[in-house]
This record gives structure tokens, C-alpha cells and sequence, in this order.
């Protein structure tokens, strides 16, 4: 196994072959007046799904519609009973298979994560009775179903299913495969999602090596592979080796990826964090209100990750003492999600909580500031004592 990867040092010029220098070009920040209005997806490491080409005799072909951009099927009935039609053919055939992947990869982004896993787990079968447990079609079939997994929330599934495709894949792929790569890189979010942070920067250097090694720095999987383990790495309070990989995944998603990329963006977020905690307050502002800004016009303004990046810029704004800036964005982020998910649900609540944490800080604040006393002129009556003759 590869040791770990050797992090570059963003004080100097590494001046690499591939164009990357080892700094990340420094955000502007945005006027304050504009901050309120600039600014788990609670999940930050998504896991990758592969797309499977259709044959261009596919009975489907033709029963595709464009629908604002997306490619979308007209109608479940019809996929239905193409299927049908191709298991005339037999089940085992491979375009029957290979036209209920394709729909369960068009499930999976539609984000009908409970479809795709009823799909994907007929695909799983087929391939092993079609092309054997170990083959790489269905080892690709396995992963995917370990992704959706993930997005269900079921991460002890997914964990099984990945750590399962990755020993297999070792044996038949070997380590420089690209499915294997990107195998290894969903298993180590997996990780990362159970809190298993060892096992997850383990992976995450390995694979951040090998994508370096066999894909090339600016391939998006290994750019994907820098963010997930910078990520790691915050978890573990390692935040200097966060800032190191991270500003790398930055620059790297910028110049290769473009700065409107998801995936930048999120790689954005997790670096502005990672300035918090460094106590670079001023890089974080501007990076945070620049992923901010990006999720809004990207994502959407009610997207669960630009919330998650507003959120985050008011633990600045809070260090900063701009109380009053972050409870105005804090109030609109419980607003959004209350509205879209509801009062008890987590993510609400840790918005709730931030915001009473910030009055709290401020009550705190003010209550540490010494009293000024101001001392006014006041005239001076002097009373009149009557005179007593001694006689």
C-alpha cells in the first residue's frame, strides 16, 4: 500500500508540471452591507455512480424526452413493458440488463433512491448469473448499489457492499483500476459518514496517491479524492493538513472543473471551514461568502448545502462580534428549514441551536464589558447656620 501522500506546502511555489502552484487565488470579500444578502446537502461527500451506455439498438432508444435540460423517460409504463419485450430475448441477455441499469442510474438522479435499490438489486443478480460475482460489470453493479445505500442513509449497507466490491476488485482490477479507484474513494466517504475517521484518512491517502499516480492530478476523480479526505482530515481537528489539501482541491476544481462545479463549491465550503478554525477569520469570510453566493445561483438559495455554507459564515461572523449580522442569517436559515423540512427535524434544530448559542455569546459579551461610571458636576449647597451670641 502507498504511504501517504506527500502534501505540498502552500508557503512556496511548488511550480508542478500541471500547472498547480500550491496557492489558492485568494477570494475578495464582499462589502459588509451586503453580507446578509450574499450569503447534510447535510451529506458533504457524495459517492460517484457510473452511467452505462446504451446500444443504439436498444429497444428504449427513442423513448427519451428532454424535460428542462434533464433526460428524463416519458413514462415508467413504457420502460416496463420494453422490459418486457427484452425479456422475450431472456433475462440474462445483456442489453436487458444493461436498460435496467440505465434506469436505475436515471432513479438514483432523480434522487428515487428507493427505485433505483429495487432496480439495482435485480441488476446485481443478473450480472452474477450472466458474467460471474468477481466480474468488473458486476462488480461496477455493486457499486453503484453501494452509493444508493448511501444516499438512503444506510451507511452500515453501504459499507459492507463497498468494503465487499473493493476486495474483490483488489484481486480481479488491481489497485490502479479507475472503477477500483473510485470504489475506493466511495468507500472511504462511507467511512467518513460512520465516523470511522482512521479507516476513512487511511483509504483517502491511498487513494489521493493512486489518482495522482495513474489519473493525473487534475482528473475529477482524484480532485474528488483531495476534497473528501480534507474533509476527513477537519473531522479529526487536523486542520493545517486540511488547509494544505484543500486549498489544493480548490485550485484544482477551479482550473479544471470551473468555479460553478458542485463539486468546487462544496471544496470551497469545506476550506472556508477550515480558515475558522485556523482563526483566519477574513480568509474565511471571503471564501464562505463566495461558496455562498455560488450555491445560490448553482444549487439554489434552499439547497440543503447552501444553507449549510450560510450557517457556516455566521460562526464568523459570531467570532468576529457581528452579532447582529449572524442571528439576521441564522433567523433565515431556521426559517428555510423549517418551511422545507420541518421543526424537529436535525438540521432544524441545529439551526435553532446556533442561533441561541449566538444570542447567548452576545448576552455573555456585553455582560463582560466594564460599566462606565460618568461622573456629572453637581452644585454645592451650603446651608446657612444661624449665628449664636455668647452672652
Amino acid at each position: 500500500m502507498p504511504g501517504p501522500v506527500e502534501l505540498p506546502d502552500t508557503s512556496t511555489s511548488t511550480g508542478g508540471s500541471d500547472g498547480y502552484q500550491g496557492q489558492v487565488p485568494r477570494a475578495r470579500p464582499r462589502p459588509r452591507k451586503n453580507s446578509t444578502k450574499s450569503v447534510k446537502d447535510t451529506k458533504m461527500m457524495m459517492p460517484r455512480i457510473s452511467r452505462v451506455l446504451r446500444p443504439q439498438n436498444h429497444p428504449l432508444k427513442g423513448m427519451r424526452a428532454r424535460v428542462q435540460g434533464k433526460s428524463l423517460y416519458v413514462d415508467d409504463e413504457e420502460f416496463v413493458e420494453a422490459v418486457q419485450v427484452m425479456n422475450g430475448w431472456g433475462k440474462q441477455d445483456p442489453e436487458t440488463i444493461q436498460a435496467m441499469e440505465h434506469r436505475a442510474v436515471e432513479f438514483h438522479e432523480q434522487e428515487k433512491f428507493d427505485e433505483a435499490e429495487e432496480i439495482e438489486l435485480q441488476v446485481i443478480y443478473l450480472k452474477r448469473e450472466t458474467y460471474g460475482p468477481e466480474h468488473p460489470m458486476t462488480l461496477i453493479a455493486m457499486r453503484n448499489l453501494a452509493a444508493t445505500y448511501f444516499m438512503q442513509g444506510k451507511y452500515r449497507e453501504a459499507e459492507e457492499m463497498g468494503a465487499n466490491v473493493v476486495k474483490l476488485g483488489r484481486l480481479a482490477l488491481g489497485n490502479t483500476d479507475p472503477d477500483m479507484i473510485l470504489a475506493l474513494i466511495n468507500l472511504a466517504a462511507t467511512y467518513c459518514a460512520r465516523k470511522n475517521y482512521d479507516a476513512a484518512e487511511k483509504i483517502g491517502y491511498e487513494v489521493v496517491n493512486l489518482g495522482r499516480d495513474f489519473l493525473g492530478g487534475n482528473h475529477p476523480d482524484t480532485i474528488l479524492a483531495m476534497t473528501n479526505l480534507s474533509l476527513v482530515l477537519f473531522q479529526q481537528k487536523k486542520y493545517n493538513e486540511a488547509g494544505v489539501i484543500g486549498v489544493e482541491a480548490v485550485y484544482r476544481g477551479r482550473s479544471v472543473l470551473g468555479e460553478d462545479h458542485p463539486q468546487t463549491i462544496k471544496a470551497m465550503g469545506n476550506l472556508a471551514a477550515t480558515y475558522y478554525e485556523q482563526k483566519r477569520y477574513e480568509d474565511s469570510e471571503g471564501l464562505g461568502l463566495e461558496t455562498i453566493q455560488l450555491g445560490r445561483s448553482v444549487l439554489g438559495k434552499e439547497h440543503p448545502y447552501t444553507l449549510l455554507s450560510m450557517l457556516s459564515l455566521t460562526k464568523t461572523y459570531v467570532a468576529q462580534g457581528r452579532f447582529d449580522e449572524a442571528r439576521q442569517i441564522q433567523a433565515k436559515v431556521v426559517r428555510l428549514r423549517q418551511e422545507l423540512l420541518g421543526d424537529d427535524h436535525p438540521d432544524t434544530i441545529v439551526a435553532i441551536q446556533a442561533l441561541v448559542e449566538t444570542n447567548a455569546k452576545q448576552k455573555q459579551q456585553m455582560a463582560r464589558k466594564p460599566k462606565r461610571f460618568s461622573f456629572k458636576w453637581r452644585p454645592q449647597f451650603q446651608l446657612h447656620r444661624r449665628q449664636q451670641t455668647v452672652t
